[in-house]
């Protein structure tokens, strides 16, 4: 039976759940089919054949008995309506809190269904996976399903899991000394004790450890960006950084408030993949965090400041700079002050146009902090005070998420907060933005 202790890096996330909803529909689908098909990939994934235990302040990753690799868990609820089945937010955000039990599983479930529409729930624990291996995870288990419904024979192959963050296996170059010296960089963007709390708390949501707010652009404004950033050579991750990074000096401030140039914190995570020569669709804690002190000037197009950004993510990755907030992290030196990260996931394929009896409609990501005593154990009574924004492309539109703690931040901030960052990215469907162009879009949306 596999067992391994948990290394720094996979600990400091085992709080944090990924979530994602599809919608997709089938006429030849029943919940044990669905389970079959989960069995399949808890042959293939060796992760999802994990729970998680503690002994003496000890988290570990065990291996399932044969019993509980076999037991599938997935409550089902009826929709009773078109109208229920489309507003489906409040069952996102009540699913992102449920209190998974890790001692149980590092995977879990929920299904809802209108006729032949099915609205399926997946989370898994960050500690030993990410957004891509999370996305790899389904797609994996719609194939099999897939198959399953053809009645096709179908074997898999095993991926099993990796230790990536120990110390030895980190080959690098970067004198510990300095690095311990190193600045820490700190700004008052990232300082979010000026958002409102949520005082008043609605009964259905008591329980919510976080809040979520979606946005998504139609095919027609996602192809104009899309082709937009690949002639300013520019990635979405970089413009989505700096839509966020304008939204919280708006937020701050007040953009039109701004004089010539602002300095501004900015944190994204880095798939470290190719680093320790990972394939894409090994399920592993990957991401290391880049930081970098960001200067915005409202003189400049900002189509230019996105190409800087653009640049100065790729500089970083090939110096290596997420090997460096690895080795931070492990050797307990500080690290940049952040509590608002904005990712770029990338285009997600489900393999979508290889299924043949399952047609996906839509895509949904959230991150969560579903798990209570482990909450208490880690922030040690004190409330969880981050945010975090994932954009990814699926099926030609860009979609978005904006996860932050609750009730720590107000959701009536959040929601104006993020409809800002998508204000503030849509204007990029020119080739020329202007300080004046978003002053024109934030404000005048505003009234």
């Amino acid at each position: 039976m596999f067992q391994r202790e948990l290394n720094p890096v996979e600990q400091s996330v085992i709080f944090l759940s990924l979530n994602s909803m599809i919608h997709f529909e089938s006429k030849n689908f029943d919940i044990e089919k669905l389970k079959s098909a989960i069995r399949y990939s808890k042959q293939r994934f060796q992760y999802l054949r994990m729970k998680i235990m503690r002994e003496n302040e000890v988290y570990q990753f065990v291996e399932q008995t044969q019993e509980e690799i076999y037991f599938i868990d997935i409550p089902f609820s009826k929709i009773s309506s078109l109208e229920e089945f489309n507003d489906w937010k409040e069952r996102h955000l009540v699913f992102g809190s449920r209190n998974h039990d890790l001692t149980k599983g590092v995977i879990f479930f929920y299904l809802f269904g209108f006729g032949n529409k099915y609205e399926l729930y997946m989370s898994t624990n960050h500690a030993g996976n990410d957004a891509r291996g999370h996305f790899e995870v389904l797609k994996d288990i719609l194939m099999n399903l897939d198959n399953i419904i053809s009645n096709k024979n179908f074997s898999v192959s095993p991926k099993f899991m990796k230790n990536i963050h120990t110390k030895l296996d980190l080959n690098h170059s970067f004198d510990l000394n300095q690095l311990k010296a190193e600045p820490v960089f700190e700004d008052a963007y990232q300082r979010l004790d000026y958002i409102p709390r949520q005082n008043q708390i609605e009964d259905k949501f008591r329980n919510l450890s976080y809040f979520f707010d979606f946005f998504q652009l139609n095919e027609h404004l996602t192809k104009k960006i899309l082709e937009n950033c690949k002639l300013k050579n520019c990635t979405v991750q970089a413009l989505f950084s700096l839509s966020s990074s304008l939204a919280l000096i708006d937020e701050k401030i007040g953009l039109k408030n701004l004089n010539e140039s602002i300095d501004i914190l900015n944190s994204i995570p880095c798939d470290m993949r190719y680093y320790v020569g990972l394939e894409a669709n090994d399920l592993v804690k990957s991401a290391a965090s880049l930081c970098w002190m960001q200067r915005i000037s409202k003189n400049r197009d900002f189509w230019s400041i996105t190409k800087e950004i653009t640049d100065k993510i790729r500089t970083m990755k090939e110096s290596n700079e997420g090997i460096k907030w690895w080795l931070k992290f492990l050797y307990n030196f500080q690290l940049h002050k952040y509590q608002h990260v904005a990712s770029s996931v990338g285009k997600v394929s489900l393999g979508e146009e290889n299924l043949t009896h399952i047609k996906v409609d839509d895509l949904r990501f959230s991150c969560s902090t579903p798990y209570k005593s482990l909450n208490k154990l880690i922030f040690r009574n004190n409330e969880s005070q981050f945010q975090m924004m994932h954009i990814l492309t699926f099926k030609e539109k860009l979609t978005a998420n904006f996860c932050y703690s609750y009730p720590t931040f107000c959701s009536s901030w959040g929601k104006r907060f993020f409809k800002k960052v998508e204000l503030i990215l849509s204007s990029f469907e020119s080739l020329s933005v202007s300080f004046d162009d978003l002053i024109k879009k934030i404000y005048v949306s505003d009234n």
